[in-house]
C-alpha cells in the first residue's frame, strides 16, 4: 500500500513545484496535522477528492502469466492564495500550465499524470477584524492518474496439496491418524 500511496503524494508534490515556479510563492501542504501560516504571500494547497474509475479492461493476464491491473483515478486540489495579489498569482498559474513548455517540464510524455481542467478563479475578501481584510483566491484544479500493478509471475499453477487429518479422541486422549496422502 505503501507504493499506492507514494503515487498520490508524487502529483501533490510535483503540483506544488509547479505551483512554486509558476507565482514565485511558498507553496504550503494542506495535509499537515498542523498548518502553519506563514507572514508575506502564500499558496495553501489541499487534496480535495480522489475518484477511482473502474473500467471493464483494467485487469489483464499474458502468456507467461504475469497479471496486471491498471488503476485510473480523478485527483481534485483546492489552491487558495493569500495576501498580494492573489488572484493574479493563480491566473499565472493557469496560464503558464497551457504553456507547452511548462507543461512538459512538470508533465513529460509518458508521464502517469496528466492536467485536467481547472475551475474559475473566485476571489476573496475574508475579514480579519472589523476594518481589517486579507485578500485571497482560490482554483480547483483536476488531474487524471494512471498507473500500473503487476504481480510479477511469483505465482505458480499447483499441482497439489499433501494433507494429514489428525482426530482426537477425548476418551482416552490419545491421536490418530486417519487418511494420510495427497
Amino acid at each position: 500500500m505503501e507504493e499506492f500511496e507514494k503515487v498520490f503524494n508524487d502529483l501533490e508534490e510535483i503540483v506544488a513545484k509547479m505551483a512554486r515556479v509558476a507565482t514565485g510563492r511558498r507553496v504550503i501542504m494542506g495535509d499537515q496535522e498542523i498548518i502553519p501560516k506563514p507572514d508575506g504571500e502564500f499558496i495553501l494547497l489541499e487534496t480535495m477528492g480522489i475518484q477511482p474509475h473502474i473500467w471493464e479492461d483494467n485487469v489483464f493476464q499474458t502468456e507467461e502469466g504475469v497479471a496486471y491491473i491498471t488503476h485510473n483515478y480523478t485527483v481534485t486540489y483546492m489552491l487558495t492564495a493569500y495576501r498580494g495579489k492573489a488572484y493574479a498569482a493563480l491566473s499565472r498559474l493557469l496560464q503558464a500550465i497551457n504553456l507547452p513548455v511548462f507543461y512538459e517540464k512538470f508533465f513529460p510524455d509518458g508521464s502517469m499524470y496528466a492536467y485536467s481542467s481547472a475551475s474559475t478563479i473566485s476571489p476573496l475578501r475574508v475579514p480579519m477584524n472589523k476594518q481589517a481584510y486579507e485578500v485571497r483566491a482560490t482554483v480547483m484544479m483536476t488531474f487524471n492518474v494512471r498507473f500500473i500493478e503487476t504481480d510479477m509471475a511469483a505465482f505458480e499453477d499447483l499441482q497439489g496439496i499433501e494433507a494429514e487429518l489428525h482426530v482426537l479422541h477425548p476418551a482416552d486422549g490419545s491421536q490418530a491418524v486417519i487418511d494420510p496422502g495427497q
